[in-house]
């Protein structure tokens, strides 16, 4: 149920998540440190050609310099009064906003991999299993000649 009682679209939790025949031969290795998937910029690539969605964690600044093609900025910190970044607390709101009725397969990336991190971390705390962190992130991707949109 949502805060408003109302019941709530298809739960992340039932999605199939990461499967072998989506991943396909793809080296995927979970993080060692919090137990999700991260996977290299390429295996992103080639996800978000297999229909993954691309959320892109930076700041709405640093997304319109450039990302991949058809990601979705829901950045995971905001400032706060004092111009401090913070952590978004309406993160996953927002990505069950830009996803209505039903939260596809993920991709987490960020400018380096911190912040996809973190906010791996935030989805994993929900119960979520259909993303993926992206290493290396955006430097990574532009690096690595990937198609990028501004």
């Amino acid at each position: 149920m949502t805060a408003g009682g109302q019941p709530r679209p298809q739960s992340p939790r039932q999605s199939p998540g990461l499967s072998q025949a989506a991943c396909g031969a793809l080296h995927i290795k979970a993080s060692q440190s919090e137990g999700f998937t991260t996977v290299n910029v390429q295996e992103a690539a080639k996800m978000l050609e297999d229909g993954w969605s691309y959320i892109d964690v930076r700041t709405p600044g640093e997304f319109s310099a450039g990302h991949p093609p058809g990601a979705v900025n829901i950045p995971v910190m905001r400032a706060n009064s004092n111009g401090k970044l913070i952590t978004n607390e309406d993160f996953v709101a927002s990505i069950e906003e830009a996803f209505p009725g039903n939260v596809p397969n993920l991709l987490m990336g960020c400018k380096l991999g911190l912040r996809s991190d973190m906010a791996s971390q935030i989805l994993q705390s929900k119960d979520y299993i259909n993303f993926v962190n992206v290493d290396g992130g955006f430097d990574h991707w532009s690096g690595s000649g990937l198609p990028i949109e501004r």
